[in-house]
Formats: C-alpha cells, sequence, structure tokens
C-alpha cells in the first residue's frame, strides 16, 4: 500500500514523477500569475478609456492607481506562496523518494 503524504495525495514512484509535478505546479502558478495581471490591465485599459473620454476627479484616479498597485502586490505575494510552497513539496517528494 502506498503511503500518503501532504494534502492525502500518493506518494511519488519516481524522481521524474516528482519533476512534472513541479512543472506543473509552475505552470499552474505562471496562469494564476497572468490571469491576475492580465485582469488588472484591462481594468486598467478601461478606466484610463473612461477618463480620456470623461475625466474623473483626481482622488478617484488615485484610488484607481492604488487598487493596481495592491492588485500587482496581492498577486506577486499569491504566486511567490504558490512557487514556495511548490518548491517545499518538491523537496519534501525527493525526500520521500531518495
Amino acid at each position: 500500500m502506498k503511503q500518503r503524504h501532504l494534502f492525502g495525495e500518493k506518494r511519488p514512484d519516481s524522481f521524474w514523477t516528482a519533476v512534472f509535478s513541479l512543472v506543473g505546479h509552475m505552470a499552474g502558478t505562471a496562469v494564476i500569475f497572468v490571469c491576475l495581471i492580465l485582469f488588472g490591465w484591462i481594468i486598467s485599459v478601461i478606466m484610463h478609456t473612461l477618463d480620456a473620454t470623461h475625466n474623473f476627479p483626481p482622488e478617484i484616479l488615485s484610488a484607481f492607481a492604488k487598487f493596481e498597485l495592491y492588485l500587482t502586490y496581492f498577486d506577486m505575494v499569491l504566486c511567490s506562496l504558490f512557487l514556495l510552497f511548490g518548491a517545499v513539496r518538491f523537496a519534501k517528494d525527493l525526500g520521500e523518494i531518495i
């Protein structure tokens, strides 16, 4: 019977299984990163297009700029945590294989 580890996942069979798991984890993290950045960029384009059509008050533009900045920071922190989790999981998988 195979031993279960972190979050009930089955233990990797080989080094390559652990490597492919890490690559998949990194690809998923990249997709999340790109989606959040793309979301922020689309909102930014819409807001700046609306501002060009009808000028917003400076307070609204300032609040929006802060939102964009915080969204970018949130995206960086979230993706860093996912990458760190993936690296820790890979190290644990290697430790279980060896």
